[in-house]
């Protein structure tokens, strides 16, 4: 296929058309732009002869308002002050002179755009309340008393001055204005001149350009030539097969990277139908045959050749025409069976490197319980000997030394977790309202001892009240804060730490504020070089560190990992030998402070009710611990060894509280779990904890998918116990008071004293639901509050209070609440006469 004739054919074309037609679009712009220059030019004249006319208009107005506000001056001062009427007719006649060229002049500037600035101005508007002020002294009578006179003459000398510098302040403007004009229209119009010869000068390079353009485009069709035959040797060397087809398929011509592809010879391959040779694609192919895309997607086929051999190729078509203006296709495949060999080895490098992530997950997890199983059992033992004996003084410093080390053991083992957690980026926490001082004290008092033991002194500057109430993750923020205190109290050896915090605004967003709080100590230091470093994971900082404590190197790295997670940012700022300042922003927004306690909520706290709960766990040494932690806590307790157990045990018995261990033989405590709640025993809607030493995020959410309540992380401690049991429903009736009360009183006086609480109760309940409300309604309600605790009706004690809030903030109770309320002591005083009727000793037990 050759190129050659066609260029040529279109160079002479190209030349002949130049050469006809280019000397009259030369002919045609020169005659405009001569007509362009004669009507810049009258256009230039009428501007100015307007513009020249207006000028003088206003400068005339202007010193003409100046002269008759003189001779208005000059009328006043001929008028004596025993004038006639000719001497005043003449006054009022130089008055209206004066008047008229003022309100010309004024309407003048309204319109007229250089004077408009000045119509505004401090000059003119003395002008014009001077001509108001002369305008009523002078109207009136015929004759002006003496003393308008005078007060006229006045008016008029004061009006001199501004009349005088608005007249110099107009006459500037309308002289800059004209000169100004003057000058931009002048500029315009040598631009239009320039812009003119420069279009001159362009269309003259445009006909020299234009001939020579012939005589090169001979020389292109030669250079065209080249380039084909430069293509054509190109194509020979490519590694890529190029096929040139028919729409139809049939091959005209091929490149030998193509006959190497197809393992054919040249003779064979032309005019062989290209959809025999990729027998998988034939169908995709003749579409894109037929459609002749300029250039289509890249597909993969696989290609077939006479030897029957298979191989994977990559295509890629482009349509175009040959020499005689025929449509071709033109077809460019590349072998890619190496690239298919690397993405297999690809993928199963990625394969294994997610079963290594799997089994790095599955891993902590099984390490995560296998190692807080123990450390529960050490820690929720030490826990009950330190809170519920008196050991000597050498038996307490060892009971300590042993605590210290297993909390430090499970800190470790939690810094570990909490990196894993954050490199699955598990969703942050939720924010809750939080008082900053309260916080930020309860957190001092857990590293106070840690710095007191080094020797240091810890000081606290907090936010006023106003700004101590935020809402912010309060527990992600609390281990962040622990992390920053318990390194200043570990590097700090006889020094000072100081923690500060404050509540700044933040500019970034409206009504949002960033929480500040800096922990400063006086330790070690840090290198400044180092200061990046520290943040890393398992980065313990330089020999110093390592020396003298101990830990994981994860801390930071949680730190700032976690802070990032909730918005905000660490700085940190350090010196080697000089202590260390780490600062916390974080944007948090203001929550309100709780209401005020009412006069019902300062009655005396009834002691923890006792409850049926349930323990399944499979470690006996756990399980013994957990039933003495719960039995110190006044709870009833009955133990499961696992899952199957745990099952009977929720069928045949209503239990308020259920903590189940998740890893235990048999049946596991998530598949305990649901068949507790799936089932129809009295245990189906009990408040299910798990009990766990897996800490993974995806551990946790699949515990709580299966309906487990909440998540109680081992070590299980009385203080963590005692906030899940508080926050159970109070019960109708608490067994362990009343069995106190049996203990102490004779059954007849027990029953004599139900009976007259139910009396009692009647009569208050009848007069709470009248109207109007009885005299000293509010000290019998609070009366019978005592009366109920004193037995232990704890959920009607708690009605009762809500009953004398409600009366003590409005005088009255709702009438549903009214109905809760006498509901509520059906149900108690139905309890309590099974209690203390003849079958005592069953309802005892």
């Amino acid at each position: 296929m050759s190129l050659r004739p066609a260029l040529r054919r279109w160079s002479a074309r190209l030349t002949r058309a130049l050469r006809r037609r280019i000397w009259l679009v030369l002919a045609i712009v020169l005659a405009g732009l001569v007509v362009l220059a004669l009507i810049g030019q009258s256009v230039r004249n009428r501007l100015e002869e307007a513009r020249t006319a207006q000028s003088e208009n206003a400068t005339w107005l202007v010193a003409q308002a100046e002269v008759e506000t003189l001779k208005l001056i000059l009328a006043l001062d001929r008028v004596a002050p025993d004038h006639g009427p000719e001497a005043e007719a003449e006054l009022r006649q130089a008055f209206d002179i004066y008047l008229s060229r003022v309100e010309v002049m004024d309407s003048y500037m309204a319109g007229f755009a250089v004077l408009a600035p000045l119509r505004d101005g401090e000059h003119w508007q003395q002008v014009r309340q001077g001509t108001r002020d002369l305008q009523q002294l002078l109207d009136g009578s015929t004759l002006l008393p003496t003393a308008r006179l005078a007060e006229a003459q006045r008016t008029a000398l004061s009006l001199r001055k501004p009349m005088r510098a608005f007249t110099t302040d107009a006459l500037a403007a309308l002289v800059a204005a004209g000169i100004q004009g003057r000058e931009t229209l002048a500029t315009l119009l040598s631009r239009g001149a320039e812009i003119g010869f420069a279009l001159i000068a362009l269309l003259t390079l445009t006909v020299w350009v234009t001939t020579r353009l012939s005589r090169r485009l001979r020389l292109r069709s030669r250079e065209a030539v080249r380039a084909r035959a430069n293509l054509e040797r190109t194509l020979a060397a490519s590694l890529d097969g190029v096929v040139v087809l028919r729409p139809d398929g049939s091959i005209v011509d091929a490149n030998p990277a193509a006959l190497a592809l197809f393992g054919m010879t040249r003779t064979a391959l032309i005019g062989t139908d290209f959809r025999h040779l990729v027998p998988g694609g034939s169908a995709t192919l003749g579409g894109m045959l037929l459609r002749g895309a300029a250039t289509s997607p890249r597909i993969e086929l696989t290609a077939q050749r006479p030897n029957g051999q298979r191989l994977p190729v990559e295509l890629s078509l482009t349509a175009g025409d040959d020499a005689q203006g025929r449509p071709v296709r033109f077809a460019f495949l590349r072998d890619i069976s190496e690239r298919r060999s690397h993405e297999a080895s690809l993928r199963a490098a990625r394969d294994a490197a997610l079963q290594a992530a799997e089994a790095k997950q599955r891993f902590l997890a099984v390490m995560s319980h296998e190692m807080r199983t123990p450390l529960n059992g050490v820690i929720a033992a030490l826990d009950i000997l330190l809170r519920t004996t008196r050991p000597d003084p050498r038996q307490l410093q060892f009971l300590e030394i042993a605590e210290r080390s297993a909390n430090m053991a499970l800190e470790q083992i939690n810094d570990v977790l909490d990196q894993a957690r954050l490199d699955e980026r598990a969703a942050p926490e939720e924010a809750v309202a939080l008082n900053v001082t309260t916080l930020l004290s309860d957190m001092a008092g857990q590293v106070l001892p840690l710095a007191e033991a080094a020797g240091n002194r810890l000081t606290l500057s907090l936010p006023p009240p106003d700004q101590a109430w935020v809402r912010a993750p309060r527990r992600a923020l609390m281990r962040v804060l622990l992390n920053l205190a318990g390194n200043a109290a570990k590097f700090t050896r006889g020094g000072e730490i100081h923690i500060a915090a404050r509540l700044e605004p933040d500019g970034a967003q409206q009504g949002q504020h960033l929480l500040s709080v800096e922990v400063a100590d006086t330790g070690i230091g840090i290198a400044p070089d180092r200061l990046e470093a520290i943040f890393e994971p398992f980065e313990r900082g330089e020999n110093g560190y390592d020396r003298d404590t101990e830990g994981t190197g994860l801390g930071l790295g949680i730190a700032r990992r976690t802070v990032e997670a909730m918005g905000g940012r660490i700085e940190v700022s350090s010196q080697r030998g000089e202590g260390s300042s780490f600062r916390i922003l974080l944007p948090v927004a203001a929550a309100q402070a709780p209401l005020p306690e009412s006069r019902s909520d300062l009655l005396p706290e009834l002691p923890m009710a006792g409850q049926e709960v349930l323990i399944a766990e499979d470690n006996p040494t756990n399980r013994l611990v957990l039933r003495e932690m719960l039995r110190h806590l006044g709870q009833s307790v009955t133990e499961a060894a696992d899952g199957a157990e745990a099952i009977l045990a929720a069928n045949a018995k209503a239990f308020a509280l259920i903590l189940m261990d998740i890893s235990m033989p048999r049946v596991d405590g998530l598949t305990a779990t649901q068949a507790i709640r799936s089932g129809r025993g009295p245990s189906a809607g009990a408040r299910i904890v798990a009990l766990t030493a897996h800490g993974l995020p995806e551990e946790l959410e699949r515990f709580h998918a299966g309906g487990l309540t909440e998540i109680l992380p081992k070590p299980v401690t009385l203080a963590r116990l005692r906030p899940i049991l508080a926050s159970l429903p109070e019960p109708v009736l608490d067994p362990a008071v009343l069995n106190e009360l049996r203990a102490l009183l004779p059954a007849a006086h027990l029953a004599r004293t139900a009976a007259g609480l139910e009396a009692e109760a009647k009569a208050v309940l009848a007069d709470l639901a009248g109207l109007p409300l009885a005299e000293g309604l509010a000290e019998r309600l609070h009366r019978l509050q005592g009366a109920c605790a004193m037995l232990g009706l704890r959920r009607l004690v708690q009605a009762l209070r809500g009953a004398e809030a409600h009366l003590a903030e409005t005088g009255a109770c709702p009438p549903e609440a009214t109905a809760a309320l006498a509901a509520l002591w059906e149900e108690a005083a139905q309890a309590l006469a099974t209690a203390t009727g003849p079958q005592d000793g069953s309802a005892a037990e």
